[in-house]
C-alpha cells in the first residue's frame, strides 16, 4: 500500500472500524516516514490530510467512535492502543474516558505482563504526543503520581514535545531520583522556553556531570541551549582542553556556538582513536571552511568517515555529486545546488520500504518537480575524487575564518532555509531548530518539533520574525 498517496475519502465508503484501521496504520508510518531520507517532509502534508480526513469521519460519529477507541485502548495491539487514544484526546468527553481507563492501570499493565509493559507504555504516549493538547493536562498530572520510572519521563516527553504550559509538573520532576527523568523534565523546560529555570538547570547539569550520567547530561545541556545558557559549551570546551571524553550532543551544542577557535579542538577530537566517525560532522555544523582539508583528508584514509565527512562538507558548502561536478550557485538563493545523497540500501530494505511507500509511483517524482536527481551512491574513493575536484573550483568563494551554512554566509536567514528546505533530513532540521533559539530576537524554546502536522510547521515558520543578528559568542 503506498501511505503516501492522497486519496479522496468518501464516509459512505468506509464504515467507523475501517476508519479507525486507517488512523491506527496512518500513525505506525507516521513517526519513520518522516525519518526517511528519501521523503522530502514537505510530501507528508498529504499524508497527514489523509490522516484528519479520517479523523473527521469518526469524530463525527460521536459517542460511537469513542466507545470504539475506548475498546481499542484494552487491546494487545499496540497500534491499537495509540491510535484508540489519539482519537480520545480528540475531545473533552474523550479525555475524561482517558482519566477513568488510568484508574484500571494496574489491570490494564497485568494484561500486558511483565515483558510488554514498556509496549503498553509507548503506545500510549505516542497517542498522546500526536493528541490533541487541549484536554492533556488532567490525564499527564493523574499519570505521573502513580507511574513508574518510563512513565514519569514520557509524561515529561510529551509536556516537552506539546509544549504544554506545565512547568510546575517539569519542576517536580526535576527532583526525581532517577536522572534520565530529571534530563528529560529539563529539556522540556527548555522547549518551552522557561528562563526562569536556568538557574536549576545549571546546578543539574554540574551535578549531573560529577555522577557521570551522561545520556541525562545530554538532555539537560540541550534544554539550556534552548533557553541561551553558555555552561553547556563552557563545560565542553573545558572537556576539550583536559582531553576528556565528549559525547556526540555535546559536542554539536557545541559547534552551535560557531566559535572559530574550537576548529582545532574539535578537529583534534575527531581524530581521538576511541571517537567514533560520526563525530566528524559537527565541523560541517561549525561552519568553517578551514576544516574541509581535514574533512577531505579523512575521507581518504577512513571509509567509514565517508559519510559523516561527506554531511558535514554537505552542511558547510550546500553542494553534492548528485548536483553534477560544476558546482554553479542558484542565482536565486546564493548557494550551491543542494541535493542530498543516499546510500544504496540493502535490497531486503529496499522490499520492506516498497511495503510502505511505492516511491515509483508517487504523483510527484523529484525529476518532474524540476529538483535534481538524486545519484546512486559512489564507490569509497569516488566521493573524494569529486570534492576534491569541487573544492579546487569553488573553495575560492568561502573566506577563511568566515562561517558558512549550505553555502551561505552563515545567518537566521540562513539556519531557516535549512529547516525549510525540502532535502534537510529530520536530524537536521531538529539541529536547525535548536540553533534558531540563539539568535537575537528569537523568543527562547523549541519553535515546533520536525514531526509535527506540516501545516503547522509552515505556519509558525510563517510566523517567524527573523532577526539580524546571532547572539554574540563566549
Amino acid at each position: 500500500m503506498n501511505y503516501m498517496r492522497h486519496v479522496p475519502i468518501e464516509a459512505d465508503h468506509f464504515s467507523l472500524e475501517q476508519h479507525f484501521a486507517e488512523v491506527s496504520s496512518l500513525l505506525g508510518h507516521r513517526g519513520p516516514l518522516f525519518r526517511d531520507t528519501d521523503i522530502h517532509w514537505l510530501e507528508m502534508a498529504d499524508y497527514d490530510s489523509r490522516l484528519s480526513q479520517h479523523l473527521n469521519a469518526l469524530c463525527a460519529a460521536g459517542e460511537t467512535a469513542i466507545e470504539l477507541a475506548r475498546a481499542a485502548v484494552w487491546r494487545f495491539d499496540p497500534g491499537d492502543r495509540r491510535a484508540g487514544v489519539w482519537l480520545l484526546t480528540q475531545t473533552r468527553e474523550g479525555c475524561d474516558r482517558l482519566s477513568e481507563l488510568l484508574s484500571d492501570w494496574d489491570r490494564l499493565s497485568a494484561m500486558a505482563g511483565d515483558d510488554r509493559v514498556d509496549e503498553l507504555e509507548r503506545s500510549w504516549f505516542e497517542g498522546l504526543k500526536l493528541g490533541r493538547p487541549d484536554f492533556l493536562a488532567p490525564i499527564l498530572w493523574l499519570m505521573v503520581r502513580f507511574g513508574n520510572l518510563g512513565t514519569r519521563r514520557w509524561v515529561a516527553e510529551v509536556i516537552g514535545y506539546q509544549r504544554l504550559p506545565m512547568s510546575d509538573l517539569l519542576a517536580e520532576l526535576l527532583d526525581d531520583p532517577f536522572a534520565l527523568v530529571a534530563g528529560e523534565a529539563a529539556l522540556s523546560l527548555g522547549k518551552l522556553g522557561d528562563t526562569a529555570f536556568r538557574p536549576r538547570l545549571e546546578a543539574l547539569l554540574r551535578e549531573l556531570h560529577r555522577r557521570d550520567e551522561r545520556d541525562a547530561c545530554d538532555l539537560v545541556a540541550t534544554g539550556l541551549k534552548l533557553i541561551g545558557s553558555v555552561l553547556p559549551s563552557l563545560h565542553a570546551r573545558g572537556c576539550l582542553q583536559v582531553a576528556s571524553s565528549l559525547s556526540p550532543v555535546q559536542a554539536e551544542l557545541l559547534a552551535m556556538e560557531g566559535r572559530y577557535d574550537d576548529l582545532d579542538r574539535l578537529c583534534e577530537l575527531c581524530r581521538r582513536p576511541e571517537i567514533g566517525p560520526e563525530m566528524w560532522a559537527v565541523l560541517g555544523v561549525l561552519g568553517y571552511p578551514d576544516a574541509v582539508p581535514y574533512l577531505l583528508n579523512v575521507m581518504e584514509a577512513l571509509p567509514q568517515a565517508v559519510e559523516p565527512a561527506r554531511e558535514a562538507l554537505w552542511l558547510l558548502t550546500g553542494a553534492s555529486p548528485a548536483a553534477g561536478a560544476s558546482g554553479e550557485m542558484s542565482e536565486s538563493s546564493g548557494s550551491s545546488v543542494v541535493s542530498l545523497d543516499t546510500e544504496d540500501l540493502e535490497d531486503d530494505w529496499v522490499e520492506s520500504l516498497d511495503e510502505i511507500v511505492d516511491l515509483d509511483d508517487m504523483e510527484e517524482s523529484p525529476a518532474s518537480s524540476g529538483e535534481p536527481a538524486q545519484a546512486p551512491a559512489p564507490a569509497p574513493h569516488e566521493p573524494v575524487v569529486w570534492w576534491r575536484e569541487w573544492w579546487r573550483a569553488n573553495g575560492h568563494r568561502f573566506e577563511e575564518g568566515s562561517r558558512y551554512r549550505l553555502g551561505r554566509p552563515f545567518s537566521v536567514e540562513a539556519v531557516v532555509a535549512e529547516i525549510q528546505h525540502p532535502n534537510s533530513s529530520f536530524a537536521h532540521r531538529r539541529r536547525a531548530l535548536i540553533e534558531v533559539s540563539r539568535f537575537v530576537g528569537m523568543e527562547p524554546g523549541l519553535i515546533f518539533e520536525p514531526d509535527e502536522p506540516v501545516s503547522r510547521q509552515q505556519e509558525r515558520l510563517a510566523q517567524l520574525k527573523l532577526p539580524e543578528a546571532p547572539l554574540p559568542t563566549t
